[in-house]
C-alpha cells in the first residue's frame, strides 16, 4: 500500500508541476531559513557548557552600593581566590584571571603586542576543560615564569616547531612553555590566547579594598550555591566591611552560573561580545513564523485547487476507497514535498553556510549539523511540517461526498469554510510579515541613531597609538616634540584612557556643598594639557587645563553629572582629596566640561572627573587635518620608529573603534532583515499561487464580464480588491503589534530613536505594493485572455 500511495502522490505532484514548485519553493525557504535560525540559537545556547564541570562554575561578582550610587562588576579583590581555596571547604577550586594588558612579547626577530595573555591559577585546568596538545596541564602552571600557550599562539611564535620547552621575552621577564592546548572555543564568554603562572607576579599584591579581577569558583560535588553564598559574606565580614562601612559603603557578592553568563549577564567589560536571551527568544518565533508561513502556503494551495481534486475524490470514494485511505494519500503528498524541501534546505545550508558564518560572526562548522540537538530539531520540523501543512487539506479534502462531487457540484461544502479559511490564513501569513519587515526597520533606525548621535566629542580623523610599555611612555615627550612638527597632524595629546572605554572607579573625598567632605566611589582618569583640545570637548564653565597656570598640575575637569551628583551650585574651586590624611594631595576643579559619552552608547552618561598627569597616560591621541591620512600616517611611523626603535607601530582610528561597539547589534539586524525578507517572499509566493488559481476559476466569469463591456483595468480591480482588502485587515492587526514589540525592545536601550510614523507607513506601502504587482500581473494576464476562448466550452 505505501508503494501505491507514494507512485500516486509522485504522480500528482508531477502532473501539477507549477503547484508543486511553488510549495517545495516556500517550504525549502521556510525550513533552510528555520535550519539556520536553529544553528544560530543552539551556538548560543551552548556558551560554556563544554566544560565538563560546567554545573558547578560559578563566576563571583560584586554588588557595590553607595549613598547615592549603586553597581555591579564582573569581578573580586585579588586576594579573594587565595582566601576562598584556603579557608573555605565548599569551594573545590577558585581561579582568578589577571590581565598582563597590552604587552609586547618576543621570540627573537618575531615581535607581537598581545592583549590576551593572563596570569592564573594552576588549578585552572582542574576546572575548566581545556584539551592539551602537549605538555601536563596538571603541573604546566605551577613554576613561576611559566606559559601556556593556544595551539594558535604557538604556531604565530613558533611555526611548525614544537613548541614546548621554547621561551617567550616580556622585556626582562623570559616565560617557558609547559604546555600548548587547543583554541579556545569560539563559544566561549572568556577567550584568551596565552596563560601565564600567577607565581610570576609578586606573592603580596592586591589588597580587599580594590576590585577588577575576574574570579572563578568551582563548588563541590552536593554543594549548593546558597550555602557558598553564606561563605562569602562571611569572607565580606571579615575583610571588606571593615574598610568600607566608615565611609557608608556596602557590598555583597553574587554568584553568575558558568552557563549563563553569555546570555544573561549584562554587566559589562566583558572579553567577549555578550549575547542577549532575547535575541534567542526572538530569532526562534522567527524560524517558527516562517515555518508556519510555508506550511500556509501549501495549505492555501492544497484548498484552493479543491475542485480539481473533487472528482478524484468522488471516483475513488465510488471504487470502494475510504476516508482513511484518502487521509493517507494527501498525507502522503504532504510528506514527499516536505521531504523534497528538506533535501533541498540541506543542500542551501551547506551551499551558504560560510555566507551565513560571515553575516552572523559565528564559526559554524558543517559537523555542527550532526549535533543531536540539531539533528532532533530537524526531525521535528519535517514531521511537524508534514503533518501541519498536510493535515487540514487531507481531512477537507476526503470528506467530499461522492455523489455531489461527481455531478460538478463537488465543492460545495467547501465554499465558505474553505474561502473563509483562505482568506484567514492570508491575513495571517501578511500580518507576520509586515511586523518583522516593521521590527527590522526599527532596528536600523536604532543603528543609525547610534551612527549619528552627538557623542559630545569629535571622533574624526583621531589616531589612537597605545603606549602601554613603560620605556614608550618614557620616551613620549620626545616623541611628541617630533609629531607636533610633522605635516597632516594637528594636535598630540595623551590620557588614561580613550573615548568608549571602560575608566577606573576610586573611592574619593570630594568636597560638599557645604564646605564638609563626603566620601565617594569617583570614575575618573588623567590626561596631559592637550587632550580635552584634541578630542574637542567643550567647556562650559572655567577653563581646560593650561601650561601658562603651574597650580593647574593639581587641576581637576569635572562633567556635568559630576556637578548633580555632588549638588555643587559653583563647582569651581571645589576640591578632590586623595591619599591618607598625613600625605593628602588637594586638587581643584578649574572647568566643568560638557557631559560626553565616554563609554559605549550602551551606557549612560555618568559623574566623571578628569585629572592633570602628563606622565604615564597609556594612550596617545593624534588629531590630523582633513584630506587623504595616509601620508601622515607614513611620517608618523617614521618618528615613532626614530624614538622606538624596535617596538612595532600600531594604530587604530577612534571613529572605527566607535563602530566596532555596534558589530553584535548590526551583525542581528542584518540577519533579521535577510530573514525578514524571506518571510515576505514566502507570504508573496503563497499569493502569488493563490491568486493563479483564483483567476483560473473565474475564467469565465471574466469572459463574460469582457464580453459585456467590462475594461482591462475593471477586471483587474474586480479581483484586486478582494486580496487587497485582506492585506488591510492584516496591516491593522500587524502595525500596532508591530509598534508593541518595536516600543518594547528600544526601551532596552538607555538612548533610543523614536519610533516615526513614516516607518509604519513605508512598511504598509512596500506590502501593499507587492500585493499589487503580485495580484496584477495575473489578473491583467487573465483580463487580457481572448474572452471566446475563456466561453468556448459554454
Amino acid at each position: 500500500m505505501f508503494k501505491n500511495l507514494l507512485k500516486v502522490a509522485l504522480r500528482n505532484l508531477r502532473r501539477e508541476r507549477g503547484y508543486t514548485a511553488i510549495n517545495v519553493l516556500g517550504l525549502t525557504l521556510g525550513i533552510a531559513s528555520a535550519l539556520f535560525i536553529l544553528l544560530y540559537v543552539v551556538d548560543e545556547l551552548s556558551f560554556d557548557r563544554f566544560h565538563a564541570n560546567a554545573d558547578r562554575i560559578y563566576r563571583v561578582a560584586t554588588h557595590i552600593k553607595e549613598q547615592d550610587d549603586e553597581f555591579t562588576w564582573p569581578s573580586t579583590q585579588i586576594p579573594f581566590a587565595e582566601e576562598i581555596q584556603e579557608k573555605y571547604p565548599n569551594a573545590e577550586h577558585a581561579v582568578r584571571f589577571i590581565g598582563v594588558g597590552r604587552e609586547l612579547f618576543e621570540n627573537g626577530d618575531l615581535k607581537f603586542y598581545e592583549e590576551d595573555f593572563h596570569y592564573t591559577d594552576p588549578d585552572i585546568f582542574a576546572m575548566f576543560t581545556y584539551p592539551f596538545v602537549a605538555g601536563n596541564p596538571e603541573t604546566a602552571l605551577r613554576d613561576p615564569y611559566t606559559a601556556v600557550l593556544t595551539q594558535e599562539t604557538a604556531h604565530k611564535y613558533f611555526g611548525e616547531e614544537d613548541a614546548l620547552g621554547k621561551t617567550l621575552r616580556k622585556g626582562k621577564e623570559v616565560y617557558t612553555v609547559t604546555g600548548v592546548m587547543e583554541n579556545v572555543p569560539k563559544n566561549s564568554h572568556w577567550r584568551f590566547d596565552a596563560l601565564l603562572s600567577r607565581s610570576s607576579l609578586p606573592e603580596e599584591m592586591g589588597a580587599w579594598g580594590g576590585w577588577g579581577v575576574p574570579t572563578y569558583v568551582q563548588l563541590r560535588e552536593g554543594v549548593a550555591p546558597e550555602a557558598f553564598l553564606a561563605d562569602m559574606e562571611q569572607l565580606n565580614t571579615e575583610h571588606v566591611k571593615p574598610i568600607f562601612d566608615e565611609f557608608g559603603i556596602s557590598m555583597r557578592y553574587l554568584l553568575e552560573p558558568l552557563p549563563d553568563i553569555h546570555l544573561y549577564s549584562h554587566l559589562g567589560n566583558e572579553t567577549e561580545a555578550s549575547g542577549d536571551i532575547t535575541y534567542v527568544y526572538i530569532f526562534a518565533s522567527v524560524a517558527l513564523i516562517m515555518l508556519v508561513l510555508a506550511c500556509i502556503n501549501y495549505m492555501n494551495l492544497a484548498t484552493a485547487r479543491s475542485a480539481r481534486r473533487a472528482r478524484e475524490v468522488g471516483i475513488r470514494k465510488a471504487m470502494g476507497s475510504t476516508r482513511r485511505l484518502l487521509v493517507a494519500q494527501f498525507m502522503s503528498e504532504s510528506v514527499v514535498l516536505t521531504l523534497l524541501a528538506t533535501v533541498l534546505s540541506l543542500a542551501l545550508v551547506f551551499l551558504l553556510l560560510p555566507f551565513f558564518n560571515d553575516l552572523s560572526g559565528k564559526a559554524l562548522g558543517y559537523g555542527f549539523l550532526g549535533k543531536p540537538i540539531v539533528l532532533g530539531g530537524l526531525l521535528l520540523t519535517i514531521v511537524v511540517v508534514a503533518l501541519f501543512s498536510g493535515s487540514y487539506p487531507a481531512f477537507v479534502l476526503s470528506r467530499f461526498d461522492p455523489v455531489r462531487t461527481l455531478k460538478g457540484n463537488g465543492t460545495t461544502d467547501l465554499s465558505a469554510g474553505g474561502r473563509s479559511l483562505r482568506k484567514g490564513l492570508v491575513v495571517v501569513q501578511f500580518a507576520a510579515a509586515v511586523v518583522l519587515l516593521v521590527s527590522t526597520w526599527v532596528v536600523y533606525d536604532q543603528l543609525s541613531f547610534f551612527r549619528s548621535k552627538d557623542l559630545g566629542y569629535d571622533k574624526a580623523r583621531l589616531v589612537v597609538v597605545e603606549m602601554a610599555d613603560s620605556t614608550i611612555r618614557a620616551h613620549y615627550p620626545a616623541l611628541r616634540q617630533q609629531l607636533v612638527n610633522l605635516a597632516g597632524v594637528r594636535q598630540v595629546a595623551s590620557a588614561s584612557t580613550k573615548p568608549g572605554n571602560s575608566i577606573g572607579k576610586n573611592l574619593i573625598s570630594v568636597e560638599t556643598e557645604n564646605e564638609g567632605r563626603a566620601d565617594r566611589g569617583v570614575n575618573l582618569y588623567e590626561a596631559d594639557w592637550d587632550y580635552l583640545d584634541a578630542v574637542n570637548i567643550p567647556v562650559l564653565q572655567g577653563r581646560l587645563f593650561s601650561r601658562d597656570v603651574v597650580s593647574d598640575t593639581n587641576g581637576v575637569l569635572v562633567n556635568e553629572a559630576m556637578v548633580a551628583r555632588m549638588g555643587w551650585e559653583e563647582p569651581l574651586g571645589k576640591h578632590f582629596y586623595i591619599g591618607p590624611s598625613e600625605n593628602q594631595r588637594e586638587w581643584h576643579v578649574i572647568g566643568v566640561i560638557k557631559d560626553y559619552h565616554q563609554l559605549s552608547l550602551y551606557d549612560a552618561i555618568e559623574p566623571l572627573a578628569i585629572f592633570f598627569d602628563d606622565e604615564n597616560n597609556y594612550y596617545l591621541h593624534i588629531k590630523l587635518d582633513a584630506g587623504d591620512p595616509k601620508p601622515p600616517l607614513a611620517r608618523i611611523e617614521q618618528a615613532w620608529q626614530q624614538v622606538n626603535p624596535g617596538y612595532p607601530f600600531h594604530y587604530t582610528f577612534l571613529d572605527q573603534d566607535f563602530e566596532a561597539q555596534f558589530e553584535a547589534d548590526g551583525k542581528r539586524g542584518v540577519i533579521f532583515g535577510v530573514f525578514a525578507g524571506l518571510t515576505i517572499l514566502i507570504a508573496a509566493l503563497g499569493l502569488l499561487a493563490l491568486v493563479s488559481y483564483t483567476t483560473e476559476q473565474r475564467t469565465r466569469e471574466i469572459g463574460v464580464r469582457k464580453v459585456l463591456g467590462a475594461e482591462a483595468r475593471d477586471v483587474v480591480m474586480l479581483i484586486a480588491r478582494d486580496f487587497l482588502l485582506l492585506i488591510g485587515v492584516a496591516l491593522v492587526i500587524a502595525l500596532p503589534l508591530a509598534g508593541y514589540f518595536a516600543y518594547r525592545w528600544l526601551e532596552s536601550f538607555v538612548y533610543r530613536t523614536d519610533l516615526h510614523w513614516y516607518t509604519f507607513v513605508a512598511a504598509a506601502v512596500v506590502t501593499l505594493l507587492l500585493t499589487m504587482l503580485t495580484v496584477g500581473y495575473h489578473t491583467l494576464r487573465a483580463a487580457q485572455t481572448d474572452p471566446v476562448r475563456a466561453l468556448r466550452a459554454e
